[in-house]
C-alpha cells in the first residue's frame, strides 16, 4: 500500500464571495429598472490573476454595456485591487495597447502598476482601492455604484431605452 504524503487535504472553500455580490447588485439593478437595465459580469484569467469587469447593459439597445469597474483578484482571496471608471479619463481607459506601451517607455513600469488586457485593448492604472475583507469590497462597491457618474450613466440608458420604445 502506497502511503499518504499528503496529510489531509483541505476542503474547499468558496473565496469569490465578492462576485456573489456584484452579481446580487445586478440583479437589484434590474428590478429597480424594471429589466431596462441589468449588470453584467465578464470574468477571465489574466497573468494569473481573475480579472471581473462589472458593466451596465441595456438589453433592448442591442446589449450595449458600459464598463464601471474592474476587480482583479490573484491566488488568494485578499487584496482585491478595484479600478473604478468614473476616476480615470476615458482617455486613459480606453488607451490602445500600443500606446500604452509607448506609456510604459516612458514612464518607470516598475513604479507604476500597469495592467493590458488584450480582450479589451484597455490599460487598467493604479486601483482605486486596495480591498482587504468582504466589508471593505461592499463599501466600496457601494460608493462606485451611488456616484454621481454612475447616476449620469444609468440616467443617460434609461434615457436612449425610453426613446428607442417610442420609435
Amino acid at each position: 500500500m502506497t502511503r499518504n504524503l499528503w496529510g489531509t487535504i483541505p476542503t474547499l472553500v468558496k473565496d469569490t464571495a465578492y462576485t456573489q455580490i456584484m452579481r446580487d447588485q445586478a440583479k437589484l439593478l434590474e428590478e429597480q429598472t424594471h429589466q431596462e437595465l441589468t449588470g453584467w459580469l465578464e470574468e477571465y484569467s489574466f497573468n494569473g490573476n481573475v480579472v471581473c469587469e462589472f458593466s451596465i447593459m441595456a438589453p433592448r439597445l442591442n446589449r450595449y454595456r458600459y464598463t464601471i469597474l474592474r476587480t482583479i483578484q490573484g491566488f488568494y482571496p485578499f487584496p482585491i485591487l478595484i479600478y473604478d471608471r468614473s476616476r480615470l479619463s476615458n482617455d486613459i481607459w480606453n488607451m490602445a495597447i500600443p500606446e500604452v506601451k509607448s506609456l510604459a517607455d516612458q514612464l518607470n513600469t516598475e513604479a507604476v502598476n500597469l495592467l493590458i488586457s488584450p480582450e479589451q485593448s484597455t490599460l487598467f492604472w493604479v486601483p482605486t482601492y486596495k480591498i482587504q475583507s468582504d466589508e471593505e469590497f461592499e463599501n466600496a462597491l457601494a460608493e462606485i455604484l451611488q456616484s454621481e457618474k454612475t447616476k449620469e450613466i444609468i440616467t443617460a440608458l434609461l434615457s436612449k431605452v425610453q426613446t428607442m420604445s417610442q420609435i
